[in-house]
């Protein structure tokens, strides 16, 4: 049986997080349901001093300066096997492979940033868990390290590899079965067993000889000639058996294969979020949160939790923060309260929600025309998925500067969605009178790299692998698209700037400049003097509407700001802990 080196992080962003994860790494009450009490004090500390996580990342990131508000202080690593690795290890054995591990950690992170690492003996597989403070060039720099696919693919490789005189194997790279859940390989295995059986059905019927009485009035050159063909096409019959047969056994080995690395992740990621959801049901037994810092939790940037959640998907129309964390983690509304104040504190949500201008509702009913517009301001505002708006209004030729509603006695403050739709009667005048309607997502936690002038339909963008969170047509001829990616993962801004560049001169206007760059408001009209037609403007329409972030654009930028980043280097070995002496008493679990 093929058994695999698994290698998992997830990167920490508050203190709070760190201290959840130490009091799960050294067993606090109730934060791991999944370890054998019995077995507690074989647990080992191997950097760091015992239950000191948050002392000892604490201690690496203070020699680095104050970190940002949005930096990732340490990044934790799950490094464990298959189970069948461990049947049979002697605890000297399973100490050789703990130590390799540490060894290679050092080697890839410096042995300065590699905080604290501690062996876990207690549950059914021996795993490390480890704090790496992810230092780049003297300063907190998690994407340089891990951020995007290819780095996070080279990092499973080049783990595997350390470990493959241990015969330990890398999973499957670049197959779909890590995306693929154990109903669908079998639905999958059952369609693949289905084609096989038809194509055995299609050849199953034998190819039938000439007719004896057909071939006696032949020539005898003719009666050779038809033998010769009924034995060709026999013998190709039995070829495609035989290829088929070929076909059907190599795809069945490759989904064995396949399923074995998915039951191991699967078994690996249901204990994670077990541990998670045992976290957060501690915590949330005692939180007594008031309803206004619930509240602030429920209005928190839906960009944020997305990026904190690491979820690239569709965020529904109509989720609030708490919608979501329920839905992806898989929560109970006292978990995901519990979750975003872990993650955000009452501080940062405080912050995290701005002050708006509060317009209120038209005090007469809308028209028919402006409940038309409205619906079209909140599609495209939903699939932005932002908390505040800059509106503003520009000259029909498009001199001067812009006026801004929003802006009083030189302080500007922004719209909420709600504020903006309430916005459409005055919008819609300002518009009539001659004005063109923008609008600007003023977005603490994503960037927005617009492409105008669209030169490829929404069909080759997708087969491209692009996910656009807006496509519009701007006027008659001419198509806008909007991609969103998590700032937080960004740290070089230039890089954001030379991909919005490059793509815009891919496939949209080549001239375009200006990374935070407004965008036409849904629903009114372009009247640019060069758009009318037979007295009318086009109006902006909207083509598709989902809010989501394009991993594709993200992954563009993070190469150009690798580009532009310097590279890290080992430095000298972390602090060992001096180990007490090894007792015999413990042995591998049993199968």
């Amino acid at each position: 049986m093929t058994n695999f080196a698994i290698c998992r992080i997830s990167k920490l962003s508050t203190w709070g997080n760190i201290a959840g994860s130490g009091a799960h790494t050294y067993r606090h009450k109730g934060m791991a349901p999944n370890a054998d009490p019995r077995r507690l004090g074989k647990n080992r500390t191997l950097v760091g001093r015992p239950d000191g996580v948050v002392e000892d990342v604490r201690r690496r990131v203070d020699e680095l300066g104050p970190p940002r508000a949005n930096a990732v202080l340490c990044v934790e690593h799950l490094l464990t096997a298959s189970p069948g690795f461990f049947k049979g290890k002697t605890p000297a054995e399973v100490r050789a492979w703990a130590d390799k591990n540490v060894e290679f950690l050092v080697e890839r992170y410096g042995g300065k940033n590699v905080a604290h690492v501690a062996l876990h003996l207690d549950e059914e597989t021996p795993h490390l868990v480890a704090y790496v403070v992810p230092e780049v060039g003297g300063k907190l720099n998690a994407r340089a390290l891990f951020g995007g696919r290819d780095k996070l693919r080279r990092l499973q490789s080049d783990y595997a590899d350390r470990f493959k005189a241990d015969k330990l194997h890398r999973g499957v790279e670049g197959s779909k079965a890590k995306h693929r859940t154990v109903k669908n390989f079998y639905a999958a295995l059952e369609e693949t067993e289905d084609k096989a059986r038809a194509k055995f059905e299609q050849l199953a019927t034998p190819i039938p000889p000439p007719e004896a009485s057909v071939l006696s009035v032949l020539s005898k050159e003719r009666r050779a000639s038809e033998l010769a063909d009924w034995e060709k096409r026999t013998k190709a019959r039995q070829a495609q058996l035989v290829k088929a047969a070929g076909i059907a056994y190599e795809t069945a080995q490759r989904l064995k294969r396949e399923n074995s690395v998915l039951k191991t992740q699967n078994s690996a990621l249901t204990a994670s979020q077990d541990d998670l959801r045992a976290r957060m049901a501690v915590l949330a037994a005692q939180l007594d949160l008031p309803k206004d810092e619930i509240a602030k939790l429920r209005k928190l940037n839906l960009s944020a939790v997305a990026d904190r959640l690491g979820h690239m998907g569709v965020v529904n129309n109509g989720e609030n923060a708490i919608d979501l964390v329920k839905r992806i983690n898989g929560f109970e509304y006292a978990e995901a309260v519990a979750w975003l104040h872990a993650e955000f504190g009452a501080a940062g949500a405080a912050s995290a929600v701005r002050e708006h201008l509060e317009v209120a509702q038209p005090a007469r009913p809308l028209t028919t025309s402006e409940k038309t517009i409205q619906r079209a301001v909140r599609n495209q505002l939903d699939a932005l998925g932002c908390d505040a708006f800059r509106v503003s209004l520009i000259s029909p030729d498009g001199v001067g500067a812009p006026f801004l509603p929003g802006k009083v006695g030189g302080v500007e403050r922004f719209y909420t969605r709600a504020d903006v739709e309430n916005l459409v009667p005055y919008l819609r005048y300002e518009n009539n009178s001659g004005r063109h309607v923008f609008v600007t997502p003023m977005d603490d936690d994503a960037y927005y790299v617009l492409v105008d002038d669209l030169r490829r339909t929404p069909e080759e963008l997708q087969r491209a692998g692009y996910a656009p969170c807006l496509l519009q047509r701007s006027s008659w001829d001419s198509m806008q698209a909007l991609f969103k990616v998590p700032r937080s993962q960004i740290f070089e801004r230039q890089a954001v700037v030379d991909v919005f560049t490059r793509m815009n001169r891919e496939f949209g206007d080549v001239g375009m400049t200006g990374l935070r760059h407004p965008m036409r408001l849904a629903g009114f009209r372009n009247i640019k003097a060069k758009h009318q037609r037979d007295g009318k403007f086009p109006f902006v329409r909207v083509i598709s509407a989902v809010n989501r972030f394009c991993q594709l654009t993200l992954d563009r930028i993070l190469q150009r700001q690798d580009e532009l980043l310097p590279r890290p280097t080992p430095t000298s070995t972390p602090r060992r802990r001096p180990e007490p002496e090894e007792t015999n008493d413990w042995a591998p679990p049993r199968p």
